[in-house]
């Protein structure tokens, strides 16, 4: 046993020097290898991922020939699997592993013995079982982060159409503008994490879109100010509104028509989106982010819909109040008809005439002149009442 003991511990270091002599040959050739493996790595660039650069590749095939040479003096072989899972990591392909292999084995045939072309075959072994291990754990992080974006994604549209689902109800249940304008816009900017959100409508000459809502401090002030813009003006809202279409900046310091607003100073993302009511355009909806393209196709195809929502609600409403304000009107003549024909003395028809429509116009004062046409005329309005004039 001893003598076999010996025997082999003579082999391994005869083993040992033969590499040592080896790897002082092949150190000689050292640029050669170096050529010839750049060469490899450059003919099967094709099959390297899209993160590994070109010129990357002449430094990996010096670190791939040190590293071969090194092996040879210390055999090493965990080494050289780390390093196969950091080509992995590189963006190196798997046709450059395998050319990798087969050109440092030619390389030792042609300028060595048959231990260093062993060696290489070790060494060759060590760097793919590393680089497939390597590979493994790229597929099953790639594949996390897949199932990982799929799941946000999922959850973006689920809020999207919860949140649409929202604004919808808002609109079909609150017929009070003043309410129902910062109730959406509110909603918005909460559902998505936008920076904000404000809502615009025409005035009565149409010549300007005024803010009616807005979220946050800067839509307080905003609001306070009386912030309008001018319908076609330099301004993505002025720009909506006059064409009718959405306008989107994915990054507002490219985009040439546009209001910087100083109290949105952290805005990077901005769309203008039209509201259109049975095809009359009535406003527009501003939406900011404060990361660079903050919105998705997606994103725009929601909030469009939001937004043709919003304007159905708004006219809705209008209609509303109006219905409410004639319906009040009519009861009011009702009433004032009503009292009149009890009443038989003039003086009585006169005060209750200016009595009603006092608290009808919500006037503190109301009074009634009798007379020709000429003597009316002739009083001044700022004329305290005189003879025959009934007062309340």
């Amino acid at each position: 046993m001893v003598l076999e003991a010996q025997q082999i511990e003579r082999v391994e270091s005869e083993n040992r020097v033969s590499l040592l002599e080896a790897r002082e040959r092949l150190a000689v050739q050292r640029d050669e290898l170096i050529s010839r493996l750049r060469k490899v790595l450059e003919a099967t660039a094709f099959s390297h991922r899209f993160i590994l650069p070109p010129r990357r590749l002449p430094q990996i095939a010096k670190a791939e020939a040190d590293a071969f040479l090194d092996f040879l003096k210390t055999g090493d072989a965990d080494r050289i699997r780390e390093q196969g899972a950091e080509r992995a990591e590189e963006g190196l392909g798997e046709q450059a592993m395998l050319r990798l292999g087969t050109t440092l084995r030619k390389f030792c045939r042609d300028y060595v013995a048959d231990e260093a072309f062993r060696a290489a075959d070790v060494y060759t072994d060590a760097l793919l079982e590393g680089f497939v291990k390597g590979r493994e754990a790229i597929v099953l992080r790639e594949q996390e982060q897949i199932r990982r974006a799929l799941q946000r994604v999922i959850n973006r549209y689920a809020l999207q159409l919860a949140t649409a689902a929202e604004v919808s109800h808002a609109a079909s249940s609150i017929l009070d503008p003043a309410r129902l304008l910062p109730e959406i816009v509110n909603l918005i900017r909460d559902r998505f994490s936008f920076y904000y959100v404000g809502l615009f409508l025409f005035d009565e000459s149409g010549e300007y879109a005024v803010l009616r809502a807005g979220t946050g401090e800067a839509g307080r002030q905003m609001l306070e100010m009386g912030h309008k813009l001018k319908v076609g003006g330099t301004s993505m809202v002025g720009w909506s509104v006059a064409n009718a279409k959405a306008r989107i900046a994915l990054d507002v310091g490219k985009e040439a028509v546009r209001f910087d607003n100083p109290l949105l100073p952290e805005t990077r993302s901005e769309m203008a989106l039209p509201l259109i009511s049975r095809g009359q355009v009535i406003g527009a909806l501003t939406v900011q982010s404060t990361e660079v393209a903050a919105f998705s196709d997606e994103d725009i195809a929601v909030l469009q819909t939001m937004a043709d929502q919003v304007a159905n609600a708004i006219q809705n409403a209008h209609l509303f109040e109006e219905a409410q304000r004639l319906a009040q009107r009519e009861r009011t003549i009702s009433q004032i008809t009503s009292k009149l024909r009890s009443a038989l003395e003039l003086e009585t028809i006169l005060q209750t005439t200016v009595q009603e429509l006092g608290q009808a116009l919500g006037a503190s004062e109301a009074i009634v002149r009798l007379g020709t046409e000429r003597t009316l005329l002739s009083h001044q309005i700022e004329a305290e009442p005189g003879d025959g004039d009934v007062k309340v």
